[in-house]
């Protein structure tokens, strides 16, 4: 059966940086999905804007229908931005993309990894546009929910 809402738990994400969260989404899209897995994909993509968004910054989850069968989740936030560089190497096993966020907390860029294998399973993509300075906006779709959805079992 379908979930009321995608983002429950986003207080969770208040930090000392004071980072300002605000959430856009229709209250009646519902997705077809593993909760634990598109809560873990939320929560990485939502850490990893504040690590990388200075006090006070801006973070929003976003969502919208994509046609008939695609939601579009994003998370953009105001932060440092990623280099051109560093962005053709997001989401490839074995390139070191590990960097400081601005209040010196650890990444190494596992949790993107992850990200993408989840969303891999639920038939969906992940993208990413980012501005040095400027900040950065992932986004991902996953299927709506409807009669009949499957999950993508994972190939070993």
């Amino acid at each position: 059966p379908p979930r009321s809402t995608l983002f429950p738990y986003t207080t969770l994400f208040r930090s000392a940086k004071k980072i300002n969260i605000a959430i856009d989404s229709p209250m009646n899209i519902n997705v077809y999905a593993d909760e634990r897995m598109i809560e873990s994909i939320l929560r990485n993509l939502i850490s990893n804007a504040i690590k990388f968004t200075a006090e006070e910054g801006q973070v929003r989850i976003a969502a919208k229908s994509i046609g008939n069968s695609m939601v579009e989740i994003s998370v953009k936030d105001s932060g440092i931005g990623i280099s051109h560089s560093l962005l053709g190497k997001l989401f490839k096993l074995g390139e070191k993309v590990g960097r400081v966020g601005t209040a010196g907390e650890k990444s190494t860029g596992l949790g993107l990894l992850l990200c993408k294998d989840f969303i891999d399973m639920h038939k969906g993509k992940i993208w990413v546009e980012s501005k040095k300075e400027k900040g950065t906006t992932f986004y991902f779709t996953i299927p709506k929910w409807k009669p009949g959805n499957k999950l993508k079992k994972k190939q070993n």
